[in-house]
């Protein structure tokens, strides 16, 4: 019983950390691909999405270096996000991060799986048998 106890409660601790996590991208990573959806925060608080292959590094008319592309721009208190088509420089980010998934988004899609095919199989088993068939 103890046993049992004691998966039930790692199990509990291991949901508190979600599905997914984001990580921070290094502009090294982004400079060998674009593979990744990505969100960049700005120094002045503006988050900004870019599906993969919607951005990539580029230089301005100044030779400044800039994440330039196409994405949502975030809103804070009214509609949930616009359209953004444009360049950030360098200097304006404060991070770019990814989504990643835990080890608790397989956890979760196995129990869900299980759920699922455990009430299947009884009703099946169950069917006119007078248990609500």
């Amino acid at each position: 019983m103890q046993r049992h106890s004691a998966n039930v409660i790692v199990l509990i601790l291991l949901s508190f950390t979600g599905c997914f996590r984001a990580v921070l991208v290094s502009t090294t990573s982004i400079e060998k691909g674009n593979e990744d959806d990505i969100v960049v925060s700005t120094k002045d608080g503006r988050q900004i999405s870019f599906d993969s292959r919607e951005y990539n590094l580029d230089a301005d008319e100044n030779g400044q270096r800039v994440l330039r592309g196409k994405g949502k721009l975030f809103l804070h208190g009214g509609p949930q996000f616009k359209s953004f088509d444009g360049t950030i420089p360098f200097r304006e980010i404060e991070r770019i991060s990814r989504s990643e998934k835990t080890p608790m988004f397989y956890v979760a899609i196995i129990a869900a799986t299980l759920a699922v095919g455990y009430v299947l199989f009884w009703s099946l088993a169950l069917n006119g048998r007078g248990f609500g068939g």
